[in-house]
């Protein structure tokens, strides 16, 4: 392969582009690392594209240069979005692509693409319809971007969607039982472009979050929104935001339980809110309560 090169640069400057290297088996990674301190002797440039934080002992050699490209801009989102609708979206899908993605290129694609086979509000750029069918949209890319992750990091990503926008993160060591690791799996998952660099524990886009939650098996899912019930009602937070979470768990009807839903209605018909109250099942037999699981954030 070396010597193909080699006798390629013969006839002039070569460029050699390899993308999504992040799927390059190991032998190609060995031979790429290779061919790097041979560089300075030949007219070629090698270009790679991959996931951050992955296949980094390719960027370790001293002619290295890593580009970490920005966030797309409103005005990039929006030349984006009309070359995948062949430039029928109108300015109000594109300000919502971008506020939904925070200009993440594949996102802005999946969605403006989602957007434009949906129609209707989708197509109006209604940034609630488009949330709702966003999720179906980019659901399939997110399972490929968490097995690339340690275990671990996974874990916080789910705790992370559990727990919703800018979580607390004691309360995400709560949940994942890992302390001492937290500042590492926190690093990998904003190297993965999963979580936003600017917050402790906040996903990079409101798109991700969703996807990561729909993901999570529904009993990873549970659990996790049970124990974040136990957590906040430990630390004497609001009983609504604790009951909150009891309803998006797998139905269990022990005492506890119950008497977080009865003292949530309570508090809302306190407040004169009794549609609110109708939200918490069964207060109206405390012996038989339950309550049902639903696919529900904070």
């Amino acid at each position: 392969m070396y010597q193909l090169l080699v006798n390629l640069t013969g006839a002039g400057p070569v460029a050699l582009v390899i993308d999504d290297l992040h799927w390059a088996d190991d032998a190609s990674v060995r031979f790429l690392v290779q061919l790097g301190p041979r560089l300075a002797d030949l007219p070629l440039a090698v270009v790679l594209a991959g996931r951050p934080g992955e296949r980094v002992e390719l960027a370790t050699g001293p002619a290295s240069t890593i580009l970490r490209p920005a966030l797309l801009t409103p005005d990039a989102v929006a030349q984006l979005v009309r070359s995948v609708t062949d430039g029928r979206a109108c300015p109000r899908l594109s300000a919502a692509c971008h506020a939904l993605t925070g200009g993440n290129p594949l996102f802005v694609r999946e969605l403006a693409h989602a957007a434009q086979a949906a129609g209707g509000a989708a197509a109006d750029g209604d940034e609630a319809t488009l949330r709702a069918i966003a999720g179906t949209a980019l659901e399939h890319r997110i399972p490929a971007v968490l097995a690339n992750l340690t275990p671990e990091a996974v874990q916080l990503a789910r705790a992370a969607a559990v727990l919703g926008d800018e979580a607390d993160p004691a309360l995400v060591v709560g949940l994942t039982g890992d302390p001492t690791g937290l500042p590492d799996r926190l690093a990998e998952l904003i190297a993965a472009g999963i979580l936003c660099p600017d917050h402790p524990v906040t996903f990079g886009h409101a798109l991700t979050r969703d996807a990561v939650y729909a993901v999570t098996p529904p009993v990873d899912r549970s659990r996790l929104h049970r124990r974040a019930a136990e957590l906040l009602d430990a630390a004497g937070q609001p009983v609504p935001l604790v009951a909150t979470h009891l309803l998006a768990t797998l139905p269990a009807g022990d005492a506890w339980v119950v008497r977080i839903l009865v003292a949530a209605a309570h508090h809302a018909l306190s407040r004169a809110s009794p549609r609110s109250a109708l939200t918490f099942p069964g207060t109206g037999d405390p012996g038989t309560a339950g309550h049902r699981g639903a696919d529900r954030r904070t």
